[in-house]
């Protein structure tokens, strides 16, 4: 075959807050009697290029001896003496780094120095790490962090299911402990990894009580407390450690002297009997002095994973600390190293003290410390596509390992985990892979037969032929040359087939990387040929829609559809969350604003070749009614009733309420009322309308006029036309000249009747 797999179990030691490191550079094989028992003391050290920081360097302390001492040369001009540093270099190149160890008890002193190459962007290799979500404790964020020119991811949760995403989210159905893998390839397909690591899921409490402070900036006694608690839960009660209780959520409390106060919280949910509860207390420093903060970071020090390293990282003047392991031991140093005597998980604490100002604060995390596993050498291997005289090997091994030795068989070696190598002749070779691990420390050694038969001769190679009828079929012809055994197929929708000639249909459109690859079972003969094809499915429908506002109400409107095609299914979304399955739906808005109307077609039939859809911005908008008063005042001609008038309204936009002040303390509803004055003059009437309008703000507007009663004649009668009294009893238009004559003898002469009293009727 042309691909040897090698199946293993493989077994990885997850730590809580330490994750293991992939160790691609460094030279491990410089110093073979690193733990030689004739030696007091060897100086010795490994590195690696941190993930997506070219310039940073992870150094690790691998000497032997009783070593109290470190002294680190970067070769630029920096050093450090801490045992495994973090160091930035300034630019890309290569530094011939140093490192000098002492052993006081012995008097032992040793020197070793390695070149490290910095800006290595050739490194290829596996390595994720993960968080958990703090709302929901069973759904984790998975993070890559390979290094290399990554092309692809696979990765398997540990339950049945997987991803290919770079970066996944995945929710688990409850606790347990899953095996996480991510197996990455690089873009051209020459080179592979994959990282193992262990996710351990503890069952979740229905209830978690937690709480956190902050202190007045003005008054030290004063604090505001904040309950974060989780899960649910009905009932909460605070202990002040003074005597003092609270029930608030948030509640703000001033501790009645200076000191240190156990604050508790409670919570629990239940009817006479808990369903859930907990408790939560910690030590609140209300001393009133300058804040001090505890904080300290750990590390495992090889080549002993029980031993750890502390690093006090506390903010503040401190001058006392105060360790608790977790295990029965102290230590009042303040960066100690300590060495537990199992494997476990320890609760350690940290105190530190600033007497003179009586600050005082405290910090637990969870130290994880375990046993050195043991290592198990193991690889495979596969002919380099093109070239089968060149060969790639696969570590698969297992364990925390640090250090790779291969022997190829033909007198060439490698120190690199997974390297590829060319033989220059065809032969059958045993090839050895030993691996060796920082912790313990452990070494094992794996072989296996590699065989260089350069005979067998294979091209892959195909066309393909589209279905004119449904343009997602495609038929598939092999065109290979060669004595071929076996087909794989490939077709860039994540469906695959072993047969020589096949026929796939595609779910929907867009560009697939179709590949095919053969072997030649009697030889290591194997060849890959891609190709793309691009698909287009011609759109059969199209959405669009117009709408109309009512006429009777300015929220209704009436959509019509416009889509062409052949249809049978719509879909309206009206933008206020209601939505109409019809096809031509009146809807009604509740409030005037601007809705995103949309409108999606297609036939249930054939979605993928009728799906349209179109969106409209719709305004609704309530127009505000119009009006404008107006009137004419007719005086009465015939009725005998001298001031008599006759009002008639002639306002603009068909008011619905009259409100008439006639000027004389007298008013009227009516839209065109008669009124009489009671005594000659001069009034200002005023007309008021109402427009209503049943969606908003009404219309209403004023009119004012300003009349003078006439002077009247008395003749005593009434006009008549025929046997009927003219504008009697309501006017009807109808006028008679009236003429005032003087009589003098037997004269008659006209009276001027504008020099004095104006006769009307």
């Amino acid at each position: 075959m042309a691909k040897k797999y090698i199946y293993v179990i493989v077994l990885l030691f997850a730590l809580s807050g330490l994750k293991p490191l992939n160790l691609f550079s460094g030279d491990f094989g410089k110093n073979p009697d690193l733990q030689s028992p004739q030696d007091s003391c060897q100086a010795d050290f490994m590195h690696h290029q941190v993930s997506g920081e070219p310039l940073q360097i992870k150094f690790i302390d691998n000497s032997f001896g009783n070593v109290s001492f470190w002294q680190w040369d970067f070769d630029d001009g920096t050093i450090s003496n801490l045992q495994n540093p973090f160091h930035i270099f300034p630019e890309v190149g290569t530094y011939n780094v140093c490192l000098t160890i002492t052993d006081f008890s012995s008097g032992c002193t040793d020197t070793y120095c390695e070149p490290v190459i910095v800006g290595d962007q050739t490194q290829f290799y596996a390595f994720f790490d993960y968080y958990k979500n703090p709302v929901t404790p069973l759904n984790y964020q998975f993070i890559d962090l390979s290094a290399g020119k990554i092309g692809s991811w696979q990765w398997n949760f540990g339950d049945g299911t997987g991803s290919l995403l770079s970066n996944p989210e995945h929710t688990y159905s409850g606790p347990g402990e899953y095996f996480v893998s991510l197996w990455v390839e690089d873009q051209l397909g020459n080179f592979f990894d994959f990282y193992f690591d262990i996710i351990y899921i503890e069952s979740i409490p229905d209830c978690q009580a937690q709480f956190k402070y902050i202190q007045h900036p003005v008054d030290p006694l004063t604090f505001h407390f904040q309950n974060t608690s989780s899960g649910v839960y009905e009932w909460w009660s605070w202990d002040f450690g003074d005597g003092s209780l609270s029930s608030e959520v948030a509640p703000v409390h001033t501790f009645p002297e200076k000191g240190i106060y156990l604050v508790c919280l409670e919570i629990y949910k239940g009817n006479g009997f808990y369903q859930c509860y907990d408790r939560y207390c910690t030590e609140v420093n209300a001393t009133g002095s300058i804040p001090c903060n505890a904080g300290f970071s750990f590390e495992l020090q090889p080549p002993d994973p029980l031993s750890v390293q502390f690093t006090n990282q506390s903010l503040g003047d401190v001058d006392f600390w105060f360790w608790d392991f977790g295990d029965g031991n102290t230590s009042f140093e303040t960066n100690p190293v300590h060495t537990y005597l199992e494997e476990g998980t320890f609760n350690t604490r940290l105190v530190i003290v600033n007497n003179p100002t009586g600050c005082y604060d405290s910090t637990y995390q969870n130290v994880e410390v375990f046993q050195a596993p043991d290592c198990e050498a193991l690889f495979e291997f596969d002919y380099i596509q093109g070239d089968s005289m060149s060969v790639q090997f696969t570590d698969l091994s297992y364990g925390m390992n640090s250090e790779w030795y291969w022997d190829f068989g033909d007198g060439n070696t490698s120190m690199l985990q997974n390297p590829g190598h060319t033989y220059l002749y065809e032969d059958s070779f045993n090839v050895c892979l030993t691996v060796s691990s920082i912790w313990g420390p452990c070494q094992d050694t794996f072989c296996d037969t590699v065989l260089i038969d350069v005979s067998p001769v294979c091209d892959a190679d195909f066309e393909f032929e589209q279905n004119p009828g449904d343009p997602l079929e495609f038929s598939f012809y092999d065109l290979s040359a060669g004595d071929i055994e076996s087909w794989e197929w490939d077709f860039g929708d994540g469906t695959t087939s072993d047969e020589q000639n096949p026929a796939h249909t595609y779910t929907d459109e867009g560009g697939f990387t179709v590949c095919l690859t053969i072997y030649d079972d009697w030889g290591p003969c194997e060849d890959t040929y891609c190709d793309t094809i691009f698909i287009e499915v011609p759109q059969l429908c199209f959405a669009d829609f117009e709408f109309v506002q009512a006429e009777e109400n300015p929220f209704e409107y009436d959509f019509v559809d416009l889509s062409t095609g052949i249809i049978n299914a719509w879909e309206w979304d009206f933008g206020d969350g209601d939505n109409s399955n019809l096809q031509n739906p009146a809807h009604i808005f509740s409030d005037t604003g601007t809705y995103e109307v949309c409108l999606l077609v297609y036939n249930i039939d054939s979605l993928l070749f009728c799906n349209s859809n179109i969106c409209y911005d719709l305004t609704v908008s309530v127009p505000l009614p119009s009006c404008e008063a107006a009137f004419e005042a007719k005086v009465d001609l015939g009725v005998n009733k001298p001031d008599l008038y006759h009002f008639q309204d002639i306002s603009a936009g068909g008011p619905d309420e009259w409100a008439w002040d006639f000027g004389d303390g007298t008013t009227s509803a009516e839209q065109n009322p008669n009124h009489q004055y009671a005594d000659g003059g001069e009034y200002d009437v005023t007309l008021t309308i109402i427009k209503q309008n049943p969606w908003g703000d009404e219309c209403e507007d004023s009119e004012t006029m300003h009349l003078i009663t006439p002077e009247y004649f008395d003749f005593g009668g009434m006009i008549f036309a025929g046997g009927f009294p003219i504008n009697n009893p309501e006017p009807t238009g109808d006028t008679a000249r009236v003429c005032l004559y003087r009589k003098i003898n037997n004269d008659l002469i006209p009276v001027d009747t504008t020099l004095g009293m104006r006769p009307m009727f």
